[in-house]
Protein backbone atom coordinates (compact mmCIF):
# COMPACT_ATOMS: atom_id res chain seq x y z
CA UNK A 1 0.00 0.00 0.00
CA UNK A 2 3.10 2.22 0.51
CA UNK A 3 3.15 2.70 -2.92
CA UNK A 4 -0.20 3.61 -3.57
CA UNK A 5 -1.70 6.54 -0.80
CA UNK A 6 -5.32 6.72 -2.02
CA UNK A 7 -5.88 2.93 -0.45
CA UNK A 8 -5.86 2.26 3.24
CA UNK A 9 -5.93 -1.00 3.40
CA UNK A 10 -5.98 -4.50 1.58
CA UNK A 11 -8.12 -6.93 2.67
CA UNK A 12 -9.23 -10.93 2.15
CA UNK A 13 -12.05 -11.32 0.64
CA UNK A 14 -14.83 -12.66 2.39
CA UNK A 15 -18.15 -14.28 2.63
CA UNK A 16 -20.54 -13.68 5.16
CA UNK A 17 -24.00 -15.50 6.33
CA UNK A 18 -27.58 -15.25 7.13
CA UNK A 19 -28.48 -16.27 10.67
CA UNK A 20 -31.23 -18.61 10.64
CA UNK A 21 -32.74 -20.54 13.51
CA UNK A 22 -34.79 -23.48 13.30
CA UNK A 23 -38.17 -22.80 14.09
CA UNK A 24 -41.06 -25.50 14.77
CA UNK A 25 -44.51 -24.37 13.36
CA UNK A 26 -47.57 -25.72 15.50
CA UNK A 27 -50.09 -27.74 13.51
CA UNK A 28 -52.85 -25.66 11.86
CA UNK A 29 -56.15 -25.47 13.04
CA UNK A 30 -58.02 -24.55 10.12
CA UNK A 31 -58.11 -21.14 11.34
CA UNK A 32 -56.49 -17.92 10.20
CA UNK A 33 -55.53 -14.90 12.23
CA UNK A 34 -56.47 -11.54 10.47
CA UNK A 35 -53.29 -10.35 12.27
CA UNK A 36 -50.45 -11.98 13.05
CA UNK A 37 -49.48 -12.26 16.99
CA UNK A 38 -46.00 -10.94 16.69
CA UNK A 39 -47.72 -8.03 15.69
CA UNK A 40 -50.30 -7.59 18.36
CA UNK A 41 -47.92 -8.23 20.79
CA UNK A 42 -46.00 -5.12 20.25
CA UNK A 43 -49.46 -3.31 19.81
CA UNK A 44 -48.58 -2.64 15.97
CA UNK A 45 -52.68 -2.84 15.54
CA UNK A 46 -53.01 -0.32 18.24
CA UNK A 47 -50.79 2.30 15.93
CA UNK A 48 -52.03 1.66 12.77
CA UNK A 49 -55.51 2.26 14.33
CA UNK A 50 -53.67 6.04 14.94
CA UNK A 51 -53.35 6.46 11.03
CA UNK A 52 -49.52 5.54 11.47
CA UNK A 53 -48.95 2.82 9.12
CA UNK A 54 -45.40 3.13 7.03
CA UNK A 55 -47.74 5.22 4.56
CA UNK A 56 -45.38 7.69 2.36
CA UNK A 57 -42.10 5.53 3.21
CA UNK A 58 -40.02 3.31 1.47
CA UNK A 59 -38.28 0.43 2.83
CA UNK A 60 -35.70 -1.79 1.07
CA UNK A 61 -33.79 -4.67 2.69
CA UNK A 62 -30.36 -6.26 1.60
CA UNK A 63 -31.11 -9.90 1.35
CA UNK A 64 -31.60 -12.76 -0.96
CA UNK A 65 -33.86 -10.73 -2.99
CA UNK A 66 -37.67 -10.40 -2.81
CA UNK A 67 -40.66 -12.35 -4.73
CA UNK A 68 -42.26 -9.49 -5.94
CA UNK A 69 -45.03 -11.23 -7.08
CA UNK A 70 -46.04 -12.61 -3.89
CA UNK A 71 -49.94 -11.32 -2.25
CA UNK A 72 -48.82 -9.84 0.56
CA UNK A 73 -45.88 -7.95 -1.43
CA UNK A 74 -47.01 -7.34 -4.76
CA UNK A 75 -49.47 -4.51 -3.92
CA UNK A 76 -46.22 -2.38 -1.72
CA UNK A 77 -43.90 -3.21 -4.40
CA UNK A 78 -42.73 0.54 -5.50
CA UNK A 79 -42.47 -1.14 -8.92
CA UNK A 80 -45.64 -1.80 -9.27
CA UNK A 81 -47.04 0.63 -11.90
CA UNK A 82 -51.17 -0.39 -10.57
CA UNK A 83 -52.52 -1.08 -14.12
CA UNK A 84 -50.62 -5.08 -14.28
CA UNK A 85 -47.60 -3.93 -15.24
CA UNK A 86 -44.46 -2.90 -13.30
CA UNK A 87 -40.73 -0.91 -13.55
CA UNK A 88 -38.17 -2.56 -11.91
CA UNK A 89 -35.25 0.55 -12.63
CA UNK A 90 -34.60 1.94 -9.16
CA UNK A 91 -36.68 -0.42 -7.30
CA UNK A 92 -34.42 -3.97 -7.87
CA UNK A 93 -30.83 -4.76 -8.23
CA UNK A 94 -28.86 -7.96 -8.22
CA UNK A 95 -24.99 -6.48 -8.42
CA UNK A 96 -23.92 -10.44 -9.10
CA UNK A 97 -26.35 -10.72 -12.04
CA UNK A 98 -27.04 -7.85 -14.27
CA UNK A 99 -29.11 -9.91 -15.97
CA UNK A 100 -31.60 -10.22 -13.14
CA UNK A 101 -33.89 -7.77 -14.40
CA UNK A 102 -37.26 -8.63 -12.16
CA UNK A 103 -37.15 -9.35 -9.07
CA UNK A 104 -36.78 -12.96 -7.38
CA UNK A 105 -35.55 -14.90 -4.18
CA UNK A 106 -33.85 -18.18 -4.64
CA UNK A 107 -33.68 -18.84 -1.16
CA UNK A 108 -36.52 -17.60 0.57
CA UNK A 109 -35.01 -15.49 3.76
CA UNK A 110 -35.10 -12.27 1.87
CA UNK A 111 -38.84 -12.77 1.02
CA UNK A 112 -39.59 -14.01 4.93
CA UNK A 113 -37.78 -10.55 6.41
CA UNK A 114 -39.45 -7.91 3.62
CA UNK A 115 -42.81 -10.00 4.66
CA UNK A 116 -41.88 -8.87 8.64
CA UNK A 117 -41.83 -5.16 7.00
CA UNK A 118 -44.54 -4.50 5.14
CA UNK A 119 -46.28 -8.05 4.64
CA UNK A 120 -50.18 -7.28 3.92
CA UNK A 121 -52.33 -8.99 0.90
CA UNK A 122 -54.79 -6.37 1.61
CA UNK A 123 -57.85 -9.29 3.62
CA UNK A 124 -56.72 -11.62 6.20
CA UNK A 125 -52.94 -12.12 5.67
CA UNK A 126 -51.23 -9.38 8.09
CA UNK A 127 -48.03 -10.09 8.60
CA UNK A 128 -45.87 -6.72 8.37
CA UNK A 129 -45.12 -4.09 10.94
CA UNK A 130 -45.77 -1.23 8.29
CA UNK A 131 -48.37 -2.55 5.53
CA UNK A 132 -48.73 1.12 4.60
CA UNK A 133 -44.99 1.73 3.01
CA UNK A 134 -43.58 0.86 -0.30
CA UNK A 135 -40.49 -1.60 -0.66
CA UNK A 136 -37.57 -1.77 -3.02
CA UNK A 137 -34.82 -4.44 -2.45
CA UNK A 138 -31.27 -5.23 -3.08
CA UNK A 139 -29.99 -8.76 -3.56
CA UNK A 140 -26.46 -8.75 -0.90
CA UNK A 141 -26.62 -12.34 -0.90
CA UNK A 142 -28.34 -13.76 -3.74
CA UNK A 143 -29.08 -17.30 -3.70
CA UNK A 144 -27.99 -17.44 0.14
CA UNK A 145 -24.80 -16.14 -0.52
CA UNK A 146 -23.52 -12.79 0.61
CA UNK A 147 -20.30 -12.01 -0.45
CA UNK A 148 -18.49 -8.81 0.74
CA UNK A 149 -18.66 -7.65 -2.79
CA UNK A 150 -22.46 -7.70 -3.37
CA UNK A 151 -23.01 -6.20 0.31
CA UNK A 152 -21.23 -3.02 -0.47
CA UNK A 153 -22.46 -2.54 -3.96
CA UNK A 154 -26.05 -2.91 -2.36
CA UNK A 155 -25.02 -0.70 0.52
CA UNK A 156 -23.97 2.31 -2.66
CA UNK A 157 -27.15 1.48 -4.65
CA UNK A 158 -29.20 1.98 -2.01
CA UNK A 159 -28.09 5.06 -1.13
CA UNK A 160 -28.51 6.00 -5.00
CA UNK A 161 -31.08 3.75 -6.77
CA UNK A 162 -29.95 2.94 -10.26
CA UNK A 163 -31.56 1.77 -13.27
CA UNK A 164 -30.90 -2.23 -14.05
CA UNK A 165 -27.72 -1.49 -15.78
CA UNK A 166 -26.11 0.48 -12.84
CA UNK A 167 -25.96 3.71 -14.31
CA UNK A 168 -28.34 6.85 -13.85
CA UNK A 169 -27.98 6.80 -10.35
CA UNK A 170 -30.58 9.03 -8.46
CA UNK A 171 -30.58 9.62 -4.60
CA UNK A 172 -33.99 11.38 -4.76
CA UNK A 173 -34.75 7.26 -4.94
CA UNK A 174 -33.44 6.33 -1.44
CA UNK A 175 -35.30 3.89 0.76
CA UNK A 176 -36.04 5.41 4.58
CA UNK A 177 -35.13 2.50 6.42
CA UNK A 178 -32.95 -0.57 5.35
CA UNK A 179 -33.12 -3.70 7.15
CA UNK A 180 -29.77 -5.78 6.99
CA UNK A 181 -30.60 -9.76 8.68
CA UNK A 182 -27.22 -11.41 7.46
CA UNK A 183 -23.68 -11.15 9.51
CA UNK A 184 -20.64 -13.39 10.41
CA UNK A 185 -21.39 -13.86 14.56
CA UNK A 186 -17.72 -11.85 15.21
CA UNK A 187 -17.32 -11.48 18.39
CA UNK A 188 -14.93 -8.36 18.17
CA UNK A 189 -16.21 -5.43 16.52
CA UNK A 190 -15.35 -5.39 12.35
CA UNK A 191 -15.59 -1.53 10.93
CA UNK A 192 -15.45 -2.72 7.38
CA UNK A 193 -19.15 -1.58 6.90
CA UNK A 194 -19.46 1.25 8.72
CA UNK A 195 -18.21 3.77 6.05
CA UNK A 196 -21.49 2.57 4.27
CA UNK A 197 -23.35 3.08 7.55
CA UNK A 198 -22.32 6.49 7.75
CA UNK A 199 -23.12 6.98 5.07
CA UNK A 200 -26.58 6.24 5.17
CA UNK A 201 -27.02 8.29 7.83
CA UNK A 202 -25.73 11.31 6.06
CA UNK A 203 -28.61 10.67 3.70
CA UNK A 204 -31.21 10.54 6.51
CA UNK A 205 -31.40 6.67 5.81
CA UNK A 206 -32.19 4.52 9.02
CA UNK A 207 -30.54 0.96 9.04
CA UNK A 208 -31.23 -1.97 11.13
CA UNK A 209 -29.75 -4.61 11.73
CA UNK A 210 -30.49 -8.02 13.07
CA UNK A 211 -29.11 -9.32 16.36
CA UNK A 212 -29.06 -12.90 15.19
CA UNK A 213 -31.33 -15.43 15.59
CA UNK A 214 -29.29 -18.09 17.67
CA UNK A 215 -26.10 -16.35 17.29
CA UNK A 216 -23.09 -14.85 19.15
Amino acid sequence: VRDFPEVERVTARKTYFLDESTIEFPTPDNRINSIEPNLTRVNADDVWALGIDGSGLVVANIDTGVRYSHTALVRQYRGNNGDGTFTHDFNWFNPINLGDNVPRDGHGHGTHTMGTMIGDDGMSNKVGMAPGAKWIACAGCPDGTCTDLALMTCGQWLAAPTDLTGSNANPDLRPNVINNSWGDCGKSYDPWYAVVIANWHAAGIYPIFSNGNAGN
